[in-house]
């Protein structure tokens, strides 16, 4: 009996930490998923924290990259992307470049010294000055003699005018677009902010835009009226002036838009082709008669008369006046970035095997005129895209 006693006693001991056991076991599991809970919310919170900090620190980061000025790789392709958006050097609104740079299509010098005859294309417009208003009124009246102007291309007309000051373009605007014609009328009126003791410092320039059928725009000619010759402002003066007509050089192929940029920190030089202009061939292809080009530009890499690199831009089909906005990168050297030369070399492309040359252009050290310009300008402002027109000739 004492035996059985015992046995159930040892049972019973047995049970109760059996029992205690599995208590502690489940408290120790709802301790457990209640801290694994805790733990994944807080790493939930920590997450987003961390993340909006980040967040925070980057873009700290990049505003004291802007103010100490530092420009590294990842930095010039982006500020190469905001410079094609920049309108300042869209290729229909370049005049700061026609004005400083040797261009075909504008040639202020000539202005002055131009002959009219009974065929001249002459413009007439309207001035006066409202004292009580400060304004100075312009407008403009009609174009004659047109005749002269067109081509198989003419199609619409629009001006551009501008008011300059000491060789600095103060105002300016833009007409609406009239159908081409012998004698053209406008209704356009501007108005312009200007002191009244300060009108006859400036100079009146009107170009004239043939807008064709695919809404380029090609420069006709332009006129000048230097208010230094009149002194009546308070009447309303009709003037006119002859429009002197664009110079086309038969040596000249087209017009091509190239920016520049020098990192002398990294050893790169980024070459941007932007677009070109008034593109033409001689060659007797069925194409060219047709007048149909599809350009491309071939951008060569040249130091020391050994052709380092090569790069080809889209082609374009059936494109006179090509926007390409490609940005090609060559490794340079700072050693050897006095001896490189960069060649580019527009063609057009015929069919799949065949190719014709419509123009080239070299910019580098061993360039001269406007070209060794261009060059110049890009060393000495590096880190900073310096655009330039060029002529296409062979």
């Amino acid at each position: 009996m004492k035996s059985l006693g015992s046995k159930k006693k040892y049972f019973i001991v047995f049970t109760m930490i059996s029992m205690l056991g599995f208590i502690v076991f489940y408290m120790f599991k709802k301790v457990m998923a209640k801290r694994a809970q805790y733990l994944r919310d807080l790493a939930r919170h920590d997450g987003t924290k961390h993340g909006e900090s980040a967040i925070f620190e980057e873009q700290s980061a990049i505003l004291e990259e802007k103010d100490d000025e530092k420009i590294d790789q990842d930095d010039m392709k982006v500020d190469v992307t905001q410079y094609f958006e920049y309108q300042k050097y869209d290729p229909e609104n370049l005049w700061e470049q026609y004005k400083k740079k040797p261009s075909r299509f504008l040639n202020v010098a000539a202005l002055c010294e131009s002959d009219s005859d009974d065929t001249t294309p002459r413009i007439e417009i309207q001035i006066y000055y409202q004292t009580f208003v400060h304004l100075f009124r312009v407008h403009i009246l009609s174009l004659t003699k047109m005749l002269s102007f067109q081509t198989n291309d003419s199609k619409n007309i629009k001006l551009k005018i501008m008011l300059r000051r000491s060789s600095k373009t103060c105002f300016s605007d833009v007409t609406d677009i009239y159908p081409f014609g012998e004698t053209i009328e406008f209704s356009d009126k501007f108005s312009f902010a200007i002191k009244f003791k300060e009108l006859q410092e400036y100079i009146i320039y009107i170009s004239v835009w043939n807008v064709n059928i695919f809404h380029h725009e090609i420069l006709l000619g332009a006129a000048h009226m230097d208010l230094s010759n009149y002194s009546d402002f308070t009447n309303k003066n009709i003037i006119s002036s002859d429009i002197v007509p664009v110079k086309k050089d038969k040596n000249i192929y087209g017009h091509i838009l190239v920016g520049l940029c020098y990192l002398p920190s990294v050893e790169r030089l980024m070459c941007v082709v932007m677009s070109a202009k008034d593109l033409r061939d001689d060659v007797t292809n069925l194409s060219i008669l047709n007048n149909v080009i599809n350009p491309f530009v071939d951008v060569f890499l040249v130091n020391d008369g050994k052709m380092i690199k090569c790069h080809s831009t889209k082609i374009l089909l059936d494109d006179k006046s090509p926007v390409f906005n490609e940005a090609i990168e060559f490794y340079i050297p700072n050693h050897q970035i006095e001896g490189s030369d960069i060649h580019l070399i527009a063609m057009h492309k015929y069919n799949r095997i065949t190719n014709t040359l419509i123009g080239k252009v070299m910019i580098g050290s061993h360039s001269d005129g406007h070209y060794k310009t261009h060059w110049t300008e890009t060393l000495a402002n590096p880190e900073k895209v310096i655009p330039f027109w060029h002529p296409l000739t062979r």
